[in-house]
């Protein structure tokens, strides 16, 4: 059976990751709202979501394990994270409890233990919206048979302008699903949603 992209399901898995994975910053300076230092707050939060949904998103591949995880060592990787984490306290970040929550399950604990790969990798991906953490989102929801949702996000990718090898990654992840009966054609795959609109990652993770 040909499985359809779930276009609305996906957009509803996004806001509710981008409400519950929030990460803000403490001014730099406590009463002084000085637009060169909200400049600079705006700054490191980039900066650190930027890190952050990198770790997540490696983590995605850590916890599936096999294949997916190889080029990443788990433990330059628990290194990279307890780094991360004790520059964003000392840069005031303060973290959300579902974000925090998966933070703590994955630091000093085995891969087993962590939450679930689509979890990890979908808050990646809000915290820092990029073709990167997107396809190891589209993995980590393959490997969980969620493909409506791969098959969605494969439709936003190829509905924009977008050239390169993460084109040709999205086309080849199309082809997979559709060799394996579980997709319609690349054709359909890459044709943009009736209202939808061709990119929302200008909304996601900033």
């Amino acid at each position: 059976m040909k499985i359809r992209p779930e276009s609305a399901r996906l957009a509803r898995e996004l806001e509710q990751a981008r409400a519950e994975h929030v990460l803000r910053f403490t001014l730099l300076c406590v009463g002084c709202a000085a637009p060169r230092l909200l400049r600079a707050e705006a700054e490191l939060a980039l900066l650190h979501r930027r890190e952050l949904a990198r770790l997540l998103s490696e983590a995605a591949l850590l916890r599936l394990g096999g294949a997916d995880a190889e080029g990443i060592c788990g433990e330059a990787w628990q290194l990279a994270l307890g780094d991360e984490l004790a520059s964003a306290a000392t840069d005031g970040a303060q973290y959300s409890e579902a974000l925090r929550s998966a933070l703590e399950r994955c630091s000093g604990a085995s891969a087993e233990l962590w939450p679930p790969a689509a979890g990890l990798a979908l808050a990646g991906c809000v915290l820092h919206d990029t073709d990167r953490t997107r396809l190891r989102l589209a993995r980590a929801w393959q490997a969980q048979g969620e493909f409506g949702l791969v098959l969605a996000l494969a439709q936003e990718a190829l509905g924009r302008e977008s050239f390169g090898s993460s084109r040709e990654r999205w086309l080849a992840l199309v082809a997979q699903l559709e060799g394996n009966g579980e997709a319609p054609s690349v054709q359909e795959a890459s044709a943009p949603a009736e209202g939808a609109d061709s990119d929302d990652r200008s909304c996601v993770g900033a």
